[in-house]
């Protein structure tokens, strides 16, 4: 990731808040009469920290965004912005304009469980939506003798990770630590954790199998399922 392309949507995401809150500073005071967890916020400043505080808080800001307040669903990108900021700055594939524009849909559709985390459940889920993203181009890449085949269906991790199994086009143990990093979202070091392996053997065996599967993917693609 670009640090100078970070810094540059951060001032921008900063000023464009600046500007919500300016605008809109008073609806606070409404949301903390008609919402116990917002009590005391008297500006949309409490309302984020309320949100990154108050598990009760984010789930009622996330309610609002859901039925379509934009505020709301401002507030809720900016008790965000953190989590996403440091995701970003681990992916050197991404930048935070992209991990910004996955959460949207990400949040629009959450449905949180009981008790659960809600600030932390839409982090984890945007990084989740970026490896799936990530998974369904591996087979996309452009080669200079071989034409791409037009994919009307979405490809996701899942998908590649048991259909290469299935045709033995990686091996078992390959097939698991894919199925870790590219669905599951798992970092190199807890995937490695998990397989009794080190990070290093963990990019190894994830760079030697999506060697293996852009060799064969007219083959895999031919027969993942519709």
């Amino acid at each position: 990731m670009s640090p100078a392309l970070s810094s540059t949507t951060r001032s921008r995401w900063d000023a464009d808040w600046l500007d919500t809150c300016r605008r809109h500073d008073g609806i606070a005071v409404a949301w903390a009469r008609e919402c116990p967890s917002l009590e005391g916020c008297c500006r949309l400043d409490d309302v984020v920290d309320a949100c990154r505080r108050d598990n009760l808080a984010m789930l009622a800001v996330l309610t609002r965004a859901q039925a379509g307040c934009p505020v709301a669903g401002r507030c809720l990108l900016q008790a965000l912005l953190r989590s996403l900021s440091a995701l970003a700055r681990r992916d050197p594939r991404r930048t935070l304009d992209d991990y910004l524009g996955a959460s949207w849909p990400v949040a629009m559709s959450l449905r949180p469980e009981p008790g659960a985390n809600v600030l932390a459940t839409l982090a984890l889920n945007t990084r989740k939506a970026m490896v799936r993203e990530q998974a369904g181009v591996w087979l996309l890449v452009p080669t200079a003798d071989v034409p791409e085949p037009a994919v009307d269906v979405p490809i996701t991790a899942a998908d590649v990770v048991s259909t290469s199994r299935r045709l033995r086009l990686v091996t078992g143990a390959s097939a698991d630590v894919l199925s870790s990093v590219y669905d599951e979202g798992l970092s190199g070091r807890e995937a490695a954790e998990r397989h009794h392996t080190s990070p290093e053997m963990v990019r190894y065996r994830c760079s030697s199998a999506v060697r293996a599967l852009r060799k064969h993917r007219h083959e895999l693609l031919a027969n993942l399922p519709a």
